[in-house]
């Protein structure tokens, strides 16, 4: 009989010990998710704000491109405005590519020896405008003065018809300074900011936390400009922070006592 009781009473300890150990897997899980959750409305606000602020506000690529179409054959205001723009601190680059040959490139004295140059013998981004006849972001780039900055490409379509491009370099840390990246921070989370290269399709870090994180649990959303950018996010003390754990494991612990 007490052989039996023992016995009982071990499969009781058992099944508690069990249940209690279930209900703490499953509150951490549900943690998790819960926190993941909060993490992907974050991301999806930040997605949608990062591509309007470099479809509309980074750059005044698309102003200008949308002047020469109203009058491709009207270029004499092109200069002026180009040396306008660079007066600008974030502004580091004006070009105008007609058709496909280079014909105006400011600074002049950084980039003017690019003037006649063919559309082929530039980074490759300047060919997918034109392939895909839209607007496109890369960066950050270093051009030939030494700058680094983000190109913003916009083609010239009149009648339908490819007819050139303008492009702007912006200043890399303004572009970043303007994608408030560092809020994500401010609100608890590491962040990195990538995008596949349109030259070999490997992956380019334009802006992340310090500290060399692993993102692979992060949450991640990845839009076209119109090569892919993929933005990832995770809070800064895991998906589960050590003081939750301590907290489940201390209520798994009351539980079992109370049982």
């Amino acid at each position: 009989r007490d052989a039996l009781a023992a016995l009982g009473f071990a499969a009781y300890v058992l099944i508690v010990c069990t249940l209690t150990g279930l209900l703490g897997v499953f509150v951490h899980t549900e943690a998790g998710a819960i926190r993941q959750r909060d993490a992907e409305h974050v991301l999806t606000y930040f997605q949608q704000t990062m591509q309007l602020k470099l479809h509309n506000e980074a750059s005044p690529v698309s102003r200008l491109s949308s002047a020469l179409e109203v009058d491709p054959d009207d270029e004499s205001w092109l200069p002026r405005v180009a040396n306008d723009l660079l007066e600008r601190e974030e502004i580091a680059y004006v070009a105008y590519v007609r058709d496909e040959t280079m014909a105006y490139a400011y600074p002049e004295d950084a980039f003017g020896d690019s003037v006649g140059a063919d559309l082929a013998t530039f980074s490759y981004v300047y060919t997918l405008a034109k392939v895909t006849d839209g607007f496109v972001v890369e960066g950050p780039v270093e051009l030939s003065n030494g700058a680094s900055a983000f190109l913003f490409i916009e083609p010239v379509d009149v009648d339908g018809a490819y007819r050139g491009e303008m492009v702007v370099g912006v200043r890399a840390s303004y572009v970043v300074e303007q994608l408030n990246l560092a809020s994500l921070e401010e609100a608890g989370y590491r962040y990195e900011l990538w995008a596949v290269s349109p030259q070999d399709g490997s992956k380019d870090v334009i802006a992340a936390s310090e500290g060399g994180h692993d993102f692979s649990h992060a949450v991640k959303a990845s839009f076209n400009m119109p090569t892919q950018w993929t933005l990832s996010i995770m809070p800064e003390q895991g998906w589960v922070p050590q003081g939750w754990l301590w907290f489940i494991a201390a209520g798994v612990i009351a539980t079992q006592a109370l049982a």
